[in-house]
């Protein structure tokens, strides 16, 4: 027996021919398909808590569409054009799956993705690399200033960690609603801490301090012309 291939404008023919004589089979069609995407952006990525963040994911071979797993909160991927984007709302270090697809297939990678902390970040703007090899200098009850207040409250009231901020401390004022005179507490809210809860809390002892309702209201929270923190202040 003989087998016969034959090209029929696209369409491969399939026939046979031994002693009985020739015959025809069938016809194949084959379909070309692209090589499958590969991952071609870099796998290390870093980013700041509380802050934007913007990755491209970057394939060979045309992918059609893309893809993110693993991603930390804050941030989604465009499945169309593969830009991972977002404010990040954690910190840590977070391993991504990618993808990328095309009608040939598909092709992924693991992104390390490294979010330092807003106070660790806010650190390393403010000290050297040798201070902050020293506790005594940058943790969060640290007061380099030598004026009493801890690093941590400096980096929530968005104050410099080696000035003297006293004039930075939140502040107090009479206030008058419709249902009585109050006292309130206004403070500097940095927008990008999301690391930190602020609680304003009353006492009548210094001994006992509560928060809440029948205790504090809110009264209003301004953002300031610095695009990075907010007046709030509280009754």
């Amino acid at each position: 027996f003989e087998t016969v291939i034959a090209d029929a404008g696209g369409q491969i023919a399939l026939s046979v021919s031994g002693t009985s004589g020739y015959g025809l089979i069938g016809t194949l069609e084959l379909t070309a398909l692209p090589p499958s995407p590969v991952i071609t952006s870099a796998l290390t990525a870093s980013g700041t808590g509380g802050f934007p963040f913007s990755y491209q994911i970057a394939a060979s071979n045309t992918p059609a569409s893309y893809g993110a797993s693993g991603l930390p909160g804050g941030l989604s991927v465009n499945s169309a054009s593969g830009l991972i984007s977002g404010t990040l709302a954690q910190s840590g270090t977070f391993s991504v799956l990618l993808s990328a697809a095309n009608a040939g297939g598909s092709g992924t990678a693991t992104l390390t993705l490294s979010i330092q902390s807003p106070f660790d970040a806010w650190k390393n703007a403010h000290f050297t690399s040798g201070e902050l090899s020293d506790p005594q200098i940058t943790s969060e009850t640290a007061c380099p200033a030598g004026d009493g207040i801890s690093n941590l409250i400096k980096y929530a009231l968005n104050l410099a960690p080696k000035q003297n901020s006293r004039n930075g401390l939140p502040v107090t004022a009479p206030l008058t609603t419709g249902s009585g005179n109050y006292l309130s507490l206004t403070y500097t809210r940095k927008r990008s801490a999301i690391d930190l809860d602020y609680i304003v809390e009353v006492s009548g002892d210094l001994q006992t301090w509560s928060s809440g309702d029948g205790f504090t209201a809110p009264v209003s929270a301004t953002d300031n012309p610095d695009g990075t923190t907010q007046s709030v202040t509280v009754q």
